[in-house]
């Protein structure tokens, strides 16, 4: 989950992102953030602001190996202002986790 090209496959060819710590990403939707931390094949940790977000929130990534192939996912996105934002967050990160299982089983 390093790797700049994977995340543009993943998140879309418009972003321009750098996958270490303190580096930095954005898309041409207004999305941008900052790596807190970044340990392979460990966690992500990272800001995110939106358009319309009142402030930046934090996300953080867990990835754990399950054995005999598969891997697991735990994704918080925490300082959520609203249930629309929650809401709207939900739905655009299960199309993202639905993508990166997609470009994994591949």
């Amino acid at each position: 989950m390093t790797d700049a090209q994977a995340w543009r496959k993943w998140f879309g060819e418009s972003v321009d992102v750098q996958v270490i710590e303190g580096g930095k990403f954005s898309d041409q939707a207004g999305n941008s953030g900052e790596f807190l931390r970044v340990r392979d094949g460990k966690d992500l940790r990272f800001t995110w602001t939106h358009p319309g977000a009142v402030a930046a929130t934090k996300v953080e990534v867990a990835i754990a190996d399950k054995g005999k192939g598969k891997t697991g996912i735990t994704l918080q996105h925490a300082r959520l202002q609203s249930r629309d934002e929650a809401d709207g967050l939900r739905a655009a990160w299960t199309a993202a986790l639905d993508r990166l299982k997609s470009l994994l089983e591949k």
